[in-house]
């Protein structure tokens, strides 16, 4: 995912210019507010005139990334992770040799 901008934030009563990293797993604020939010807790995720807005944590949040960027994040934080399956490109017939657990049931 790897998604990444410097954009005014506002966390609950805070408000500052942050850094914002969209990670697989979570959304990094670094600057004048520091959090982390774990996506599969980020609630009412939406885009709002240009801003990205949720709720974590108990906290509103709303990131002002313009129109078009805040869709996009939107939109890649409501979209799951690819399974170890797609990562690996094997399609839904391929057989695969493990040598360990496997504790990825699409895989399994």
């Amino acid at each position: 995912m790897g998604r990444e901008a410097t954009v005014k934030a506002q966390v609950g009563a805070e408000t500052g210019e942050v850094k914002a990293i969209l990670e697989s797993q979570e959304l990094i604020l670094r600057g004048a507010i520091k959090r982390r939010f774990a996506k599969e807790g980020m609630m009412q995720v939406a885009s709002i005139n240009g801003a990205l807005t949720f709720s974590c944590q108990d906290e509103q949040v709303k990131l002002h990334l313009g129109e078009k960027q805040a869709e996009a994040w939107a939109k890649a934080i409501a979209t799951p992770p690819p399974g170890l399956r797609t990562k690996l490109g094997l399609d839904k017939g391929a057989k695969t040799l493990l040598i360990k657990a496997c504790d990825d049931p699409q895989l399994a």
